[in-house]
């Protein structure tokens, strides 16, 4: 992952695994609904593969903010805050438009990394 902290790489990895977990409780749920279908798979994957994008995008702007003097790590983190909702507002987008994308499937899983920075949070034992 080339010059990635290792703070970063193993933050990304708790958020991938957390969010995969619930992005297979998300698919379970539309199948006791029996509202799944491929459309809800590939929109969740999708939606999936964007928040931990955006999480590792996180990661990546702090690594580089704090090398940079106070104002222009404020300035950097805001610029790239804006880009990120970018990136999910033109997710959104492709999901209600693509028609292989069950759009409610792709955006769910755009708020699975604030639950599952909460469930690492509950689950962190006490000095780690």
């Amino acid at each position: 992952m080339g010059n990635l902290d290792p703070a970063v790489i193993q933050s990304s990895k708790s958020i991938t695994l957390y969010n995969c977990g619930l992005t297979v409780i998300e698919n379970m749920v539309f199948l006791i609904l029996k509202k799944w279908d491929m459309t809800v798979l590939f929109g969740s994957l999708f939606g999936y593969l964007i928040a931990c994008l955006c999480f590792l995008l996180i990661g990546i702007s702090v690594q580089k903010a704090m090398k940079k003097e106070p104002k222009q790590a404020q300035l950097y983190m805001q610029k790239t805050s804006m880009g990120r909702t970018l990136i999910m507002a033109v997710s959104v987008f492709v999901a209600i438009k693509v028609s292989f994308f069950n759009w409610v499937a792709a955006v769910i899983p755009l708020f699975f990394t604030r639950i599952s920075i909460s469930l690492i949070h509950l689950t962190k034992k006490k000095g780690e």
